[in-house]
């Protein structure tokens, strides 16, 4: 068993059995990784604030013999973008769909590590009228940063949803 320690932004979670939670984060120094976090939904689970989506979470993970990466330690910097508006957390809801979907796993990458967290950042910014315009632009920033630049046609093959 190998352990790590990184910063993260929790992008999505899942339930899993009983009480635990399965993670997609994308972390500073490993890209995106899908982690689990054992326990986590129990009422005494010292983990489960640390790990709400849109968090900047410090964490230490384990890797296990069958590969899984498992989440021991977590400590929260807070959400990238306060408390927001629901139709601010639906956009980054969306935002982190998107994320998820085009970026592989696991890739570190500096760059979109700072991208990703300045689009989170700027959700703060984004009122209710202007969601649609403010994704529209991050898709093509994000898609052009990934190096299909404009066409997304290319980028039509991973997207569905999206377009």
């Amino acid at each position: 068993m190998a352990t790590y320690q990184t910063e993260a932004i929790i992008l999505k979670r899942e339930n899993v059995g009983e009480a635990d939670r399965s993670y997609i984060i994308y972390s500073k120094d490993f890209g995106k990784l899908r982690v689990s976090a054992q326990g986590v939904r129990k009422i005494t689970a010292k983990l489960t604030g640390h790990l709400e989506p849109f968090n900047l979470a410090w964490l230490e993970l384990v890797t296990k013999r069958n590969g899984r990466v498992t989440i021991t330690t977590a400590l929260s910097s807070g959400r990238l973008f306060g408390n927001g508006l629901p139709a601010q957390i639906a956009l980054a809801a969306k935002i982190a769909d998107f994320i998820d979907k085009m970026v592989p796993q696991p890739q570190k990458d500096a760059e979109i590590w700072d991208f990703i967290c300045r689009i989170f950042v700027s959700v703060n910014d984004v009122s209710v009228g202007e969601s649609v315009a403010f994704f529209e632009k991050f898709r093509g920033e994000f898609l052009e940063f990934l190096g299909y630049g404009d066409n997304f046609e290319a980028a039509w093959h991973y997207l569905g949803d999206f377009f």
